[in-house]
């Protein structure tokens, strides 16, 4: 496909850059990628003309969908994104209302995860954490649902419930399972955040107010 083609190219003139190409190669590379993710939501359109309940196709184009629209912020800071990220939320959805029955809950979690993200990038809370549970339900121990939700809950200042639910999915979890220590290390970030918080540092002395008694004190009375 012309879409895979040209990330595949993107990818390559990075790698043949190296490091040298800085912030000219990056620049060059999202360039390609607004083209890429372009074409490949043209040719998601033009498949799902002929099967428009395709829920793999729906959500396939959801992430392009969504992928374009951050690639076009990522070349322009001003580019508004909501409107595609809507788009994208309603394909997700669309996704999940034709989920077939015997679909692998591995793959069916993706659509509520994507669907999710999208709708906290949008500023609907309620609705993120709505389909984040719902994701979870699906496959309780998804990676990226379980710490997805983790995420929304720290992001939105609920830090102990965030805490809580990692250390309980994290007790789901065998130590050799691969995502274990990745989980790890995220609880203790979230628990040095808390003891950040919970334990500010004192605001140090400037030397103001000692100035300030110096001078009003015995040393600073005129016995003249």
């Amino acid at each position: 496909m012309l879409a895979q083609y040209l990330y595949e190219r993107a990818r390559a003139q990075a790698s043949m850059e190296g490091m040298d190409g800085g912030v000219a190669m990056q620049k060059e590379m999202t360039n390609w990628l607004v083209v890429a993710m372009g074409h490949r939501v043209d040719e998601i359109n033009v498949e799902l003309a002929e099967t428009p309940d395709d829920a793999a196709k729906l959500a396939d184009l959801a992430d392009a969908v969504g992928a374009l629209a951050y690639y076009k912020h990522e070349q322009d800071n001003t580019y508004d994104v909501t409107p595609e990220y809507q788009q994208s939320l309603d394909l997700y959805q669309q996704a999940i209302a034709n989920i077939p029955a015997d679909l692998d809950p591995s793959v069916a979690v993706k659509y509520y995860v994507g669907a999710a993200s999208c709708a906290y990038n949008l500023d609907d809370i309620a609705k993120a954490e709505e389909l984040y549970k719902s994701a979870i339900a699906v496959a309780p121990d998804n990676y990226d649902a379980n710490v997805g939700y983790a995420s929304l809950m720290l992001n939105v200042g609920r830090i102990d419930e965030s805490l809580e639910f990692l250390n309980a999915y994290q007790a789901m979890l065998k130590a050799d399972d691969p995502n274990y220590a990745s989980v790890q290390q995220y609880i203790e970030s979230v628990e040095a955040l808390k003891e950040q918080l919970d334990n500010p540092p004192e605001p140090e002395d400037d030397g103001e107010e000692n100035g300030d008694e110096n001078q009003n004190g015995e040393g600073g009375e005129n016995n003249n």
